[in-house]
């Protein structure tokens, strides 16, 4: 095969799937009734929308503070437990999205650990439920972002105003704040454009609370109206497309350095930073108390007491396939992911023109919606069963299908998230392969295993373990796609919270986060020193 018919293929593996999702949105828009429905929609529900953007924009503000908070904190002051204090910053991303909500009904519900001794008549249902667990499962976002924006921050100008007599909060006000404008501007839609996609969180603690989200949903689920749900879809993808290329245009803006990548020595805090700490070892410590209520609820016995029970039959009980689909599917599109993802970066990378309209491309397929994704393949799926039965084929095809449609979605989704990381970290090596090329004759092998592999392997085995853990646990762009016959346990957890079955789904849970610490646990394993040197021995032996 030629290097471009290679190109094509590797596109045509991503874009296909994308293509069909898309047309089948536009497709079932473009007739009468798609047409009278997003009219309809557009004139009758402004309070809908409305209540969407209230939700959005507060998720999205306390959302990306606390995220400022926590790597301000850690960033900048001499913080003791800093390591514990990271970890449970990142604990929300090994967790299904709707963890936090579950946690809040755990403590909070109706007959919750906490109202049903302390705070009887307590609600926690609602936009102010909603707010909290929609913080509390998206900050990681914004302290991921804003940690490496702090790590690049110029130390010798920071360490030079110190010395010159300004005071830490001077320092942070004139020359730290101004330079975390774009990250901060950046995590701040990226939270609204993923808290106006999400299903799982409102569906879970919102009490009624409408979204466009949940209203599409319920348009299918609850009333089988597909046009009106594909009308939710549209008024969904257009501002989540905006917001992601506003988000990733600010992100090329801080590809530029703006200082030192050499991490800043921590300082001792002054009065406001020590008041910062405890602002952030409180909001830790929320983490920490929500998470330690999915545990106890996990364990707990209809009797008072603390069983396994619940764990043990989603291991090798009546419940196990839920958990065993999951994880398969998993184990298979996160490989294919990075797969697919090497394989477009090493086919851009030969030539910068072509490695920057691989990134718009990619760009442009990372802002799709994940529930309109889902949609997408929900009405694929249904045209493609009703020509199955109508010719009498075999309906054991359909699971098939359904396998068929969740990979496609997920790699539709998360293989541009691992893509582009790799794409930025190879743009740095597009002279450097075309002056090999010429030069020394390097074959394309060479120049893969020599200079592509190395260059881009942390951004695609990063972005592996991510993927990982986000089809693992991924409700909104699979909740119209499971069945029976092809049981996801993240969506099965939704109907466990709905029918008041708690210890169950924070079994599940637990069950979930603990395959994607292990994952991540023999990864690092696999890279550390000592195993390398163990098999290197058993290979020369």
């Amino acid at each position: 095969m030629t290097p471009r018919l290679i190109r094509w293929s590797i596109w045509a593996l991503l874009a296909v799937p994308a293509v069909v999702l898309v047309l089948g949105l536009l497709g079932t828009l473009a007739t009468p009734a798609g047409v009278q429905a997003l009219g309809s929609v557009l004139n009758t529900q402004s309070g809908l929308i409305g209540s969407t953007l209230a939700y959005c924009l507060a998720t999205a503000i306390a959302g990306t503070g606390l995220g400022w908070l926590l790597a301000h904190v850690l960033a900048m002051y001499r913080t003791p437990g800093r390591r514990v204090l990271h970890a449970l910053c990142l604990a929300p991303l090994v967790l299904p999205s709707f963890t936090f909500a579950m946690a809040l009904i755990v403590l909070f519900g109706h007959s919750g650990l906490v109202t049903g001794r302390l705070a009887p008549g307590f609600e926690v249902y609602g936009f102010g439920g909603l707010v909290v667990a929609g913080t509390m499962a998206r900050f990681p976002l914004a302290y991921l972002n804003l940690s490496w924006a702090y790590r690049r921050l110029d130390t010798a100008l920071l360490e030079a105003a110190g010395e010159l007599g300004a005071s830490p909060g001077r320092v942070t006000r004139r020359l730290v704040v101004p330079r975390l404008g774009p990250p901060l501007l950046s995590s701040f839609l990226l939270l609204f454009g993923d808290a106006m996609a999400d299903v799982a969180i409102p569906l879970v603690i919102g009490g009624g609370y409408p979204t466009l989200a949940t209203r599409m949903y319920e348009a299918i689920a609850s009333e089988g109206d597909l046009t009106a749900a594909t009308a939710y879809a549209l008024l969904l993808t257009v501002p989540a497309v905006v917001l992601w290329l506003l988000a990733s245009r600010l992100g090329r803006e801080q590809s530029n350095p703006i200082g030192t990548a050499a991490p800043r020595p921590a300082r001792a805090p002054a009065v406001a930073g020590r008041l910062l700490q405890v602002l952030a070892w409180a909001s830790a410590g929320l983490v920490l108390a929500l998470l330690l209520a999915v545990l106890a609820g996990a364990l707990s016995d209809p009797d008072g007491g603390l069983s396994t029970a619940q764990v043990w039959s989603l291991l090798h009980g009546p419940d196990t396939r839920p958990f065993a689909m999951s994880l398969v599917l998993a184990l298979v599109a996160a490989p294919l992911a990075m797969a697919l993802a090497f394989a477009l970066t090493r086919a851009a990378s030969d030539e910068l023109g072509r490695l920057r309209r691989a990134r718009r491309t990619l760009q442009a397929l990372a802002a799709l919606p994940p529930t309109v994704l889902g949609l997408g393949a929900f009405l694929a799926l249904s045209a493609t069963g009703t020509w199955l039965r109508d010719a009498g084929l075999e309906p054991r095809i359909v699971p098939w299908l359904a396998i068929g449609a969740i990979l496609a979605v997920h790699l539709v989704r998360f293989t541009p998230r691992v893509a582009l990381p790799a794409l930025r970290s190879a743009d740095a090596l597009v002279p450097l392969l075309r002056d090999q090329a010429v030069l020394l004759g390097a074959r394309p092998r060479d120049l893969t295993r020599s200079l592509v592999w190395p260059g881009v392997r942390t951004e695609i085995a990063g972005g592996g373990l991510a993927t990982f853990a986000d089809t693992l646990t991924a409700v909104s762009s699979v909740i119209l796609l499971t069945n029976a016959q092809v049981p996801l346990l993240p969506v099965r957890m939704l109907a466990d919270i709905d029918a008041g079955r708690l210890p169950a789904a924070s079994a599940a849970t637990l069950v979930l986060s603990g395959a994607v610490l292990i994952v991540t646990g023999v990864h690092r394993l696999w890279r550390s020193d000592l195993v390398r040197r163990r098999l290197t021995t058993v290979v020369a032996r």
